[in-house]
């Protein structure tokens, strides 16, 4: 789901990138980080997603979220926008098993590269353009006071890692109590 949240509020993004150094898709979340290693490996659509985010303009930080709502497993937000850069926050409702996890970051990340493709989109306004464009409002924002949209190829690319089976081994698990990552 793409949230759009007032900009201004969100506006404030570290501006340490140096060109050639910067990995675009990230997380301080140890259990997150395996998580889309694991998703990279296992999953060519969960793949494809992250080296096109790699190539692209944008910063995506991967974190756990606290969502109110129980409809809600993940969110992402366009943060700032900078000359050269731009700022995604992508949310993931923890402690999330492994599974359902996976499936809504392959969700959120195909919602970041859809924004990466639109290099126009620099703002909560532009954002809203380009979802109402490509997107269509999520069942729950009848609910919220902010707009939420979805796409049919967020929906689908958050099926895919989660159908994908692989001799790599089980998933990596979440201790619910620590946020550590089980072995």
């Amino acid at each position: 789901m793409v949230l759009l949240l007032p900009f201004a509020l969100l506006a404030a993004a570290p501006a340490r990138v140096q060109a050639g150094s910067t990995q675009r898709v990230r997380s301080s979340s140890p259990y997150l980080k395996l998580l889309i290693t694991s998703g990279v490996e296992r999953s060519p659509t969960f793949r494809d997603i992250v080296e096109r985010l790699e190539t692209s303009d944008l910063i995506v930080e991967v974190e756990c979220g606290r969502f109110t709502s129980s409809m809600l497993a993940g969110r992402t937000a366009l943060l700032a926008a900078l000359p050269g850069v731009r700022y995604v926050l992508v949310e993931v409702g923890c402690p999330l098993s492994s599974a359902p996890a996976l499936a809504t970051i392959g969700h959120e990340l195909r919602h970041a590269l859809e924004i990466a493709t639109a290099r126009w989109v620099v703002d909560d306004e532009t954002l809203a353009l380009f979802y109402t464009q490509i997107g269509f409002p999520n069942r729950a924002a009848k609910m919220a006071s902010y707009g939420q949209f979805e796409t049919s190829d967020a929906l689908d690319a958050g099926e895919r890692p989660s159908r994908v089976v692989s001799p790599g081994g089980a998933l990596p698990r979440l201790n619910p109590a620590s946020h550590q990552v089980r072995k």
